[in-house]
């Protein structure tokens, strides 16, 4: 994989006409410094970011502080969330942000984190299904 944003701006345009997402975007993982970086987005403007680098201490990062999917089902409400504008300009309700995982290395049992996909639903009642969806495309995302 030559370029990565490339490869993530794909993948997330793909889910984003294959499931009922209004936008998309994926983080890789530094774990010297512990932030996501934006790799990719889809469904949302560059411009409206703060940043492209986010903290582990917020929605998107919970995943990884966890290893666990987070979902919310009105984003606005979690004071963590950095980028309120992005919720405003682009009438976004619930969230759900999951982990890609690195390939077990040889003798180990653990996965690293590698990074995140955060989906925004385009409603709440979708929120679950879609939660289960990414976990099953996860694994090839990360490969």
């Amino acid at each position: 994989m030559d370029d990565p944003e490339s490869f993530a701006e794909r993948v997330l345009a793909i889910l984003c006409e294959e499931f009922p997402i209004k936008a998309a975007s994926l983080y890789s993982y530094q774990p010297q410094s512990k932030v996501l970086v934006l790799r990719g987005q889809s469904g949302l403007d560059y411009k409206a970011y703060k940043s492209f680098e986010l903290s582990i201490d917020t929605p998107a990062g919970q995943p990884i502080k966890t290893g666990e999917v987070f979902s919310s089902s009105d984003i606005s409400l979690n004071s963590e969330y950095r980028d309120r504008e992005l919720i405003v300009h682009y009438n976004l309700k619930s969230m759900v942000a999951v982990l890609l995982r690195s390939k077990p290395l040889l003798g180990k049992e653990t996965q690293s984190p590698l990074g995140v996909i955060c989906a925004y639903p385009v409603n709440v009642e979708s929120m679950s299904g879609i939660s289960t969806q990414l976990q099953e495309v996860a694994p090839f995302i990360a490969r």
